[in-house]
């Protein structure tokens, strides 16, 4: 094994050098430390891997900061993500990480081969039922109890906490968030199926997991049910329907939330209400199903209030629906009306515990950049911290919504979303200082500008302007030189790739921003979330510039930004206002 770059320790990392002739297999009471384990190693069945045993507990020795002698056997349990992260910023092969974190996993296994048992035996037989469970599960779900007993966390003793902690410590080993949910929810379901829950009392337990699976797909409901919902969505979403409001149009993201309440009001009839019979559109929107859906949904499930009321959508799509004309539904906003406001339950604060300052996430292209320019030698992995770097700054300066970050075309100005040319005339573009400056030493100057027609942005109107500065020159480098890299089988068109080089998905996009923000800020950021963290900052700076807000985060109408960010400005701001006019009046 080699890698191309060997990092010493510290003094205080010293590692005694371990002969490969031992004298023997050493007691079990006396197995204690990896310097124990190796010098066992050679009267073992496993003698023959001693020298590549050595090496991996020479650079766990320097990972620890701590010499082979003094190492615990324990310090071995969960320790690859951590370790493979330290020999990756280390630029050791992929490879050499993955042999190094088998052979610190080796150890252990012959640490307990040997009669070694932790400090944490107890606490260990304490999870036996546990890891019986979860033996079938192909997955890291195991890791959360391993890392509990590293902990010395008992069944009984294991909280909320423990497993945020848990989380973080796997974001911080470069898994992704998907993987991380998805690891507790099988954790979860598996303690739910196995009948364990009573033993972890600290955790909530306040539904079998697999209830909430409640929802009945589509395809998968009777005829004529499933060709009406399927008319009914294709109503929604036509550029022209006749006897649809003029603004009622959905876009596939709204129509498969429609599907979805329709899918959940289904499954709700036939499996927890026990209404086998029903079989059309007319005989699952009524009264009677709706309003005991309401009652399930926040009496039953918890559901708060904001939610329930979405049901809005389907209200909004029936009574104007022509397959559904002469059906009274006034009752339905009869029963919109009624829905309890939701509690104060810290919402408010929760939310603003979320936000970052925008400083901290300006930064983080920066910081991506100091990780490339420290040199790479895959260059693949390059390109994508290239890629990266793009992405989030044009994320922290321009704020645009997931869709268009992930649905960005390159190319020619006819078609693409991004594209080099000079600007068209007789269409209103501001210009900024420096455009004005070039503009007036070459009238045909070509810039590289930005335009999504109607049907690309959410509010349904057109979106022109000019890349600001300080994103050419990235976006420049990384389409002459690591896109290329970057592109699969198939070239999607698309600005951001997945890193499969094919175009990017909701949720892989959510995972890639989240994670590299986590990775530089110690915080979740979403893309949407970078949307309001600007525009605080932004009105933080410029009182009450609402119009500018609006602008740049493509509402339509004002009132939509006031809505959404005027509620921070309240009666406390009012009297800020006042007591700084009074102040600035000549006595």
């Amino acid at each position: 094994m080699s890698a191309q770059c060997c990092v010493v320790g510290t003094s205080s990392a010293l590692v005694q050098q371990v002969s490969s002739h031992g004298s023997g297999i050493s007691a079990p009471n006396t197995i204690n430390t990896v310097k124990d384990v190796l010098d066992a190693v050679p009267m073992s069945k496993h003698a023959e891997l001693l020298p590549m045993l050595r090496t991996a507990a020479t650079r766990l020795s320097e990972f620890m900061n701590m010499p082979l002698h003094e190492l615990p056997i324990d310090s071995l349990v969960e320790v690859a993500p951590t370790f493979s992260v330290y020999l990756k910023e280390r630029r050791y092969s992929r490879n050499s990480v993955r042999t190094y974190c088998h052979s610190a996993l080796k150890l252990f296994r012959i640490a307990e081969e040997l009669g070694w048992s932790s400090e944490n035996q107890p606490v260990t037989e304490g999870w036996q039922p546990f890891m019986t469970a979860l033996k079938a599960i192909r997955c890291s779900t195991k890791s959360i109890i391993r890392f509990a007993i590293r902990k010395g966390r008992t069944p009984n003793e294991l909280s909320h906490s423990d497993l945020d902690e848990w989380k973080r410590w796997m974001l911080l080993s470069g898994r992704s968030f998907s993987t991380v949910r998805k690891t507790l929810s099988q954790f979860r379901r598996a303690v739910h199926k196995a009948g364990l829950c009573a033993s972890l009392p600290q955790l909530s337990w306040s539904t079998d997991p697999d209830e909430k699976r409640y929802r009945i797909p589509s395809s998968q409901m009777p005829e004529p049910l499933r060709s009406q919902v399927s008319a009914l969505l294709k109503w929604k979403q036509d550029r022209f329907a006749r006897g649809r409001p003029r603004k009622g149009r959905h876009r596939p993201v709204s129509a498969r939330l429609l599907e979805k309440w329709i899918s959940g009001l289904y499954g709700f009839a036939r499996d927890i209400d026990g209404r086998a019979k029903v079989q059309s559109l007319q005989e699952l929107v009524t009264e009677d199903i709706v309003s005991a859906f309401v009652d399930w949904a926040l009496n039953v499930r918890n559901m708060r209030s904001n939610s329930v009321s979405k049901l809005s959508m389907l209200y909004a799509a029936v009574r104007h629906y022509p397959a559904l004309k002469g059906i009274d539904f006034k009752w339905f906003s009869v029963l919109l009306r009624e829905l309890p406001p939701d509690e104060k339950d810290g919402r408010k604060e929760r939310r603003a515990a979320r936000l970052v300052p925008y400083d901290v996430l300006a930064g983080v292209p920066k910081q991506i950049r100091q990780l490339r320019d420290r040199g790479c030698s895959d260059a693949r992995q390059l390109s994508w911290l290239c890629h990266d770097e793009l992405l989030i700054a044009l994320l922290v300066t321009l704020a645009w919504r997931q869709r268009n970050i992930r649905e960005c075309r390159i190319g020619d100005p006819e078609t693409s979303n991004i594209f080099y040319a000079s600007l068209p005339p007789l269409v209103h573009l501001a210009k900024a200082t420096w455009v004005e400056e070039a503009l007036a030493q070459n009238p045909h100057q070509p810039f590289w500008q930005f335009h999504f027609r109607e049907a690309e942005t959410k509010t349904g109107h057109e979106v022109r302007g000019i890349l600001p500065l300080n994103l050419v020159h990235i976006l420049e480098e990384y389409l002459r030189d690591h896109r290329p890299n970057l592109i699969g089988s198939i070239d999607p068109g698309t600005l951001f790739l997945n890193r499969r080089g094919g175009a990017l998905d909701l949720a892989k996009t959510t995972n890639l921003v989240a994670q590299r923000f986590y990775q530089f800020t110690g915080h979740r950021v979403t893309p949407h979330l970078v949307r309001d963290i600007l525009a605080y900052a932004w009105l933080d700076q410029h009182s009450e510039d609402y119009l500018t807000v609006s602008k740049v985060l493509w509402h339509q109408d004002i009132n939509t930004t006031l809505r959404i960010y005027g509620r921070d400005f309240d009666e406390s701001n009012g009297v800020c206002r006042i007591d700084e006019w009074l102040l600035s009046r000549p006595l």
